[in-house]
């Protein structure tokens, strides 16, 4: 299992359809932050990443009433690519809901695939987002 840290988590985002990202440069994170949050200001809450040393994983579910909350849970590296595995709660959310999880972790240059689990028992937690 590859360790991983909280970047931001929550359900109101800007991110309209789902996507997911392996950000390796500070220019590819700053296009998904002005999407994602472009009421906020890259310079005051999307920097201090090194991206020499680190990659950003990142996974919107889009506008959606079916899903109310998101976590990636845990990042497995295997020899030829790194697997994300995702858990989706299925449980009606606000129609305004737009779940997303980003994270960072240490440098990687394998592919990335995303699975994911529905779990109606999944909430957002407190974690409390960087910007």
């Amino acid at each position: 299992m590859t360790q991983f840290s909280d970047v931001a988590r929550g359900y109101r985002c800007n991110v309209q359809i789902a996507k997911e990202y392996a950000l390796r440069t500070e220019e590819e994170w700053k296009l998904v932050f002005k999407e994602a949050f472009p009421e906020r200001s890259f310079a005051d809450h999307g920097t201090g990443y090194d991206f020499s040393a680190q990659t950003i994983i990142a996974v919107f579910l889009g506008h959606s009433a079916e899903y109310s909350g998101i976590k990636i849970e845990e990042v497995r590296d295997h020899t030829e690519n790194l697997e994300v595995m995702v858990l989706r709660n299925v449980a009606i959310g606000e129609p305004a809901c737009s779940p997303y999880h980003i994270v960072r972790m240490n440098k990687i240059k394998k592919k990335v695939h995303f699975k994911y689990q529905d779990r109606p028992d999944l909430s957002v937690s407190d974690i409390k987002p960087r910007f």
